[in-house]
């Protein structure tokens, strides 16, 4: 099995990193108010998907979450599954321990997914279009001749700005799919093609609230990492949605092997 180059956790001072990353009380004396658990280094699974145009051009390249795809249902929850900078990691056949061993999804399951995202965003860029239209179509009624010897009226403003706020909305929509695909926003794939599935090497770490028992995770992960504080960077996406989707965190959690306490 293939597995994206990063940084190697063998010898680094977890405890300490983990540590430094404890929410803390007091003012000066700097209290921690968790605990933590720390999972061993294990790998977890990615699959590349290539993007082409209709001239069959290879647009882009990006990575999608295997393990989690068909867990996330939320549309903006649904971003936090890619990793696009891992397009330009290296490869190579290193082993790493694994607790859970899971067989590949079906390449039409991975499709469909990616499929159902290209969509809404062509439909956005499609939308967003159309406001841009009725934008350009508004401004202009208001740099006529008639409208500068009157002045504006409430309703006219509130249209207005009620379609520039549908355009920053959709407009983020765009920019935050092009994002996480690899594509411009100015890009329109037709085809998509599922490619091979690639482990990265990822650390799991549970933080337990001594206050409330309440309990979060962080996520180290290691491609295109030189430190500690990168592997960090890199898994914010994934600690992100381990925040915001509890079957999320429970899957992550079994597969990591750690025990929720």
């Amino acid at each position: 099995m293939k597995i994206l180059v990063g940084y190697d956790f063998k010898g680094a001072d977890l405890s300490s990193f983990a540590a430094e990353n404890c929410q803390k009380r007091g003012f000066i004396r700097r209290e921690p108010t968790e605990e933590f658990t720390i999972s061993d280094p294990f790998s977890y699974p990615l699959r590349l998907i290539h993007f082409y145009d209709a001239s069959d051009r290879c647009l882009s390249t990006s990575l999608l979450d295997e393990y989690l795809f068909e867990t996330v249902e939320d549309k903006n929850e649904k971003i936090l599954l890619w990793r696009p900078r891992y397009a330009r990691a290296e490869t190579s056949d290193r082993s790493v321990e694994t607790t859970q061993k899971t067989a590949p999804k079906p390449d039409e399951a991975v499709r469909e997914f990616v499929k159902s995202l290209v969509a809404s965003r062509e439909e956005s860029m499609e939308r967003l279009e159309s406001l841009n239209k009725d934008l350009k179509d508004s401004a202009s009624l208001y740099r006529s001749i008639g409208s500068l010897l009157l002045p504006r009226s409430p309703t006219g403003i509130r249209e207005q700005e009620d379609i520039a706020q549908k355009k920053r909305t959709v407009d983020g929509w765009v920019k935050a799919t092009s994002l996480v695909l690899n594509l411009t926003p100015a890009d329109r794939p037709t085809r998509v093609e599922v490619g091979e599935r690639v482990d990265m090497e990822m650390i799991l770490i549970i933080y337990n609230n001594l206050v409330d028992a309440g309990q979060r995770a962080m996520v180290l992960e290691g491609p295109v990492s030189d430190s500690l504080s990168d592997t960090k960077t890199s898994g914010r996406p994934l600690t992100r949605l381990l925040s915001l989707n509890k079957d999320c965190f429970r899957l992550v959690l079994e597969k990591s092997s750690l025990c929720a306490t």
